[in-house]
């Protein structure tokens, strides 16, 4: 019997320990919070200009939004490129879009007193107008300057005919300086509201009877204040182009940052204005057309068009070298060389450039990457030039060539020639 009960309590005893550590190891894990965001009416951004005393005696109905099926969904949406898109798994809107913007854009229109009754629910009155909504694109757009894009559009349609009265569209990039996502989402509403109000001073100006003209035409009559804020608005949405990518790329994989330049042209290929681009990263361009300058001695030129929301990849028509010293230990040797290219006249080398190689002691640093135009290549060591036909070796670099040259030498010979 007493050896039954002991054999029992040695069998429970491992049971223990292992209930006791299964609990040790769950208690461990880190729970992944979720977080819920709300649109939110802010007063901030009204605009008294637009508050009107007096309302034109009609009635409205704020429809549901259309939402573009891939921000129809809980989760906030990241763009990475132009087809590519994250879906923030631990960030979620609390609210369907299609309920919380035109909510927020009810609030706004009875603010204004523009119509005598604003409503979500039709079955209150017989409305004289429906207001349709369109989100198009709600976004955060993530590269190294973060940004909100917001795209919608308004149509107020009789509710008689179904004619439509009046629309307004745009579409509104804003620089995210915060990276949380609470300014993420204060940027995104504060954009509605100040379509809202383009849209707002737009129905004022039409039940006015004051048609509404292009940005820089001259006005006989005096502008309202809804008047002067709608054509200043106008006139910032010109403004705020949208943009297109230019991309450049190397085919050796590099750290080190590596830049080019890209010269803005007009219609007789006048240059207009200057940036600077990086090698393997995107370039925001306004569209346009461009002249890509690159090359050690800004040789290679090319002209590209940038196209609004899409990526131009600039054709690899240039080649690429790297040169390595090395010693016949296979030890990296830190050594002066010069590039020169042949001429065309197949006669005598120009000079390219200077550097000097790594030695094995420079850590963290990677050998200089060479963007050159296709030809023949000459690489000297020690100071030599071409002509001294003296520690040197030769190479063909064709278009879209990427050549690691590998050079072999012997520092502590007497001879004069350090190559081997």
């Amino acid at each position: 019997m007493k050896g039954t009960i002991t054999l029992q309590r040695l069998m429970i005893l491992p049971i223990l320990a292992l209930t006791l550590l299964l609990a040790a190891c769950f208690g461990k894990v880190d729970r992944v919070v979720t977080n819920y965001y709300v649109l939110d009416y802010q007063s901030s951004t009204e605009r008294q200009e637009l508050k009107q005393d007096v309302s034109n005696g009609k009635s409205l109905q704020v429809m549901n939004s259309r939402i573009n099926r891939t921000y129809n969904r809980n989760q906030i949406v990241a763009k990475e490129n132009f087809y590519r898109v994250r879906f923030m798994s631990n960030d979620l809107w609390a609210n369907r879009l299609s309920d919380a913007i035109p909510n927020i854009i009810t609030q706004r229109l009875r603010t204004y007193n523009i119509f005598s009754n604003v409503s979500r629910d039709s079955g209150q009155f017989d409305p004289d107008y429906y207001l349709e909504t369109n989100v198009l694109n709600i976004e955060k757009l993530e590269d190294k300057d973060p940004r909100a894009y917001l795209r919608i559009e308004f149509v107020l349609r009789d509710s008689t005919s179904e004619n439509v009265i009046l629309t307004h569209r745009n579409e509104r990039y804003y620089p995210l300086t915060d990276d949380s996502v609470v300014y993420l989402i204060q940027v995104f509403n504060n954009l509605i509201m100040e379509e809202t109000n383009t849209f707002a001073a737009m129905c004022i100006m039409h039940f006015a009877g004051r048609p509404i003209k292009k940005p820089g035409i001259d006005f006989q009559d005096p502008l309202t204040a809804p008047e002067q804020y709608i054509y200043q608005q106008l006139e910032d949405q010109e403004a705020n182009q949208v943009y297109g990518e230019l991309f450049l790329s190397t085919k050796a994989p590099i750290t080190n940052e590596m830049l080019y330049r890209v010269e803005a042209l007009d219609e007789l290929n006048t240059k207009v204005s200057e940036h600077v681009g990086a090698f393997n990263s995107p370039l925001y361009l306004i569209p346009g057309k461009y002249r890509v300058i690159t090359g050690y001695n800004d040789d290679i030129r090319m002209i590209m068009n940038v196209f609004p929301q899409q990526r131009t990849v600039v054709e690899r028509n240039w080649c690429e070298l790297k040169v390595r010293v090395l010693d016949q230990t296979q030890s990296k040797v830190r050594q002066i060389y010069d590039i020169w290219i042949q001429n065309e006249d197949d006669y005598g080398y120009t000079k390219v450039g200077t550097d000097f190689s790594l030695s094995d002691d420079q850590h963290g640093i990677e050998e200089n990457l060479w963007i050159l135009p296709p030809g023949n290549y000459m690489i000297t060591l020690g100071g030599y030039s071409w002509s001294d036909l003296k520690d040197f070796t030769t190479v063909c670099l064709k278009k879209g060539d990427s050549h690691t040259l590998t050079v072999v030498v012997d520092p502590s010979s007497s001879s004069g020639n350090i190559m081997v």
